[in-house]
């Protein structure tokens, strides 16, 4: 019987099946903070930029990874 306080194999709320589908996505998952650095890092971020997920979490992703021309645009459409 079912309590409430347990979590069924693959249930969602119990973060392995997202954890499963941030790393497996076939698309680049990241998280900022505010002040743009980056906290999650998935495995096609890592594929994409060439970035391991060490080198890559609390680094700031405007700085890093975008052209100079373009860091004042992105800033501010990452604040909106």
């Amino acid at each position: 019987m079912h309590d409430g306080t347990q979590r069924a194999p693959g249930d969602p709320a119990n973060g392995s099946l997202l954890e499963a589908i941030f790393e497996t996505a076939g698309s680049v998952i990241l998280g900022l903070h505010p002040d743009h650095t980056i906290f999650a890092w998935n495995r096609a971020a890592e594929l994409l930029y060439q970035v391991p997920r060490s080198e890559a979490l609390d680094t700031d992703y405007v700085g890093r990874f975008i052209a100079p021309e373009h860091q004042a645009a992105v800033r501010a459409d990452i604040t909106e």
